[in-house]
């Protein structure tokens, strides 16, 4: 009985399978004509045809001769009239042909196939400057950390500050506060688009991270509790977590109030738990600057020591070496976070920087932490090695340029 159901199975899969290479009779278009251009993942791509309708979906698929294996993806329509349908080329293909399937009803049609470059995302990671150029428009800029040649390579509607990423998803999400109005905004470099998250809610006190794919929103609560905000899934390409609050535990009695002292947080490569900067009010009045942990899994929050003798904190992600940077008139100092506790401690000096470190970014071909640092009206990039302390610098950068992200 077993073996019956079994083959009773594989015979439906196969009609499956043959079924969606089969054109539906009618077909659902004709005079189908294919673009013959070569496509870059973000292009637009338009189908001619007459019989489109406003509710046909478009997918392109590749099919692995060797295994039989599909790779399918809905791709995004931007125009659908009778006689045409435009969308966009979804990432994720390696160059050749895909092909192009129409649905409607659940029902499938092939309408041909088009040739696609390399949309796979890259296996290493590259180094972007972020700020204002000389007209006051907020840029994305290349770095090539060989030559030290810094070039623009994106001009932004909306501010990206406190931008943040995570590996293998080789978008970025900052947060505009500009006109008085707060919205977070990113850059997809694969697809080449401008993203926009929408919320649903009041983000205006909000700083920003990602996990994983998810981009996740946190605002303080008067009660001390965290709230994780859901970004709109359509950006952040996941499901927001079920629950909804991080509690803070262990918080000294002589905090009465917290709140973000920056737009981000920053993971600190072990289950799950982030670093973030806290500005606290105590009982008399007074306000200290401390660093917090956030554990996303757990739902908890903790603080660590007031840091008062510092004109700035910087946070560094480092998955090698969690580390911050305090930052004192024109000198910097790394110093090493402690990994045996869930709360943050500095508890090792890793190293001294001439200058006022602006931003940082993690060099995961070296396990080594890229600075962006100001000297005397001039901002430069060097790289910090935590394993001896030691500092090279790589190169002078714009003026405008406030931050440093490494994407993958």
């Amino acid at each position: 009985m077993k073996s019956i159901l079994l083959f009773v199975a594989a015979c439906a899969l196969c009609v499956a399978c043959s079924e969606c290479r089969l054109q539906p009779d009618p077909p659902f278009v004709r005079d189908i004509v294919m673009p013959t251009e070569v496509f870059d993942a973000g292009d637009e791509v338009t189908v001619a045809a007459v019989g489109f309708m406003a509710d046909d979906a478009i997918f392109v698929r590749r099919i692995d001769p060797s295994t039989q294996m599909q790779a399918t993806l809905r791709a995004e329509i931007t125009e659908i009239t009778d006689i045409s349908v435009s969308f966009i080329m979804p990432a994720g293909y390696a160059a050749g042909a895909v092909e192009v399937l129409l649905f409607r009803g659940g029902e499938p049609m092939v309408l041909g196939s088009i040739e696609v470059s390399d949309g796979s995302l890259p296996t290493e990671a590259s180094l972007y400057g972020l700020g204002r150029d000389e007209a006051g428009k907020f840029v994305i800029c290349d770095i090539d950390t060989a030559t030290g040649a810094v070039s623009e390579k994106v001009v932004c509607p909306r501010a990206l500050d406190g931008a943040v990423t995570w590996p293998s998803t080789n978008r970025i999400f900052g947060t505009d506060r500009t006109d008085g109005k707060t919205a977070i905004a990113g850059y997809d470099f694969t697809m080449r688009r401008h993203l926009e998250a929408d919320c649903g809610e009041e983000i205006s006190d909000c700083i920003i991270g990602m996990f994983g794919s998810t981009l996740l929103p946190l605002r303080m609560e008067d009660d001390m509790r965290i709230k994780l905000i859901a970004a709109n899934p359509a950006v952040s390409r996941s499901l927001p977590p079920q629950k909804r609050y991080l509690t803070g535990l262990n918080i000294p009695d002589d905090v009465v109030a917290a709140e973000f002292a920056g737009d981000s947080y920053v993971y600190l490569g072990k289950k799950g738990t982030f670093l973030t900067k806290m500005s606290l009010t105590a009982a008399d009045g007074r306000k200290h600057t401390a660093l917090a942990a956030l554990c996303i899994p757990l739902y908890t929050w903790t603080l660590g020591e007031p840091i008062d003798d510092a004109d700035d904190i910087v946070l560094a992600f480092s998955p090698v070496t969690p580390c911050v940077v305090t930052v004192n008139g024109g000198r910097s100092t790394v110093w090493r976070i402690s990994e045996s506790t869930l709360k943050p401690v500095i508890d090792e000096v890793l190293g001294h920087i001439d200058g006022k470190v602006l931003s940082s970014a993690y060099n995961e071909a070296t396990g080594g932490i890229f600075l962006l640092i100001e000297a005397g009206g001039t901002k430069t990039l060097g790289e910090f090695t935590p394993a001896d302390g030691s500092y090279k610098k790589i190169c002078d950068v714009p003026n405008g340029i406030g931050q440093i992200l490494s994407v993958k």
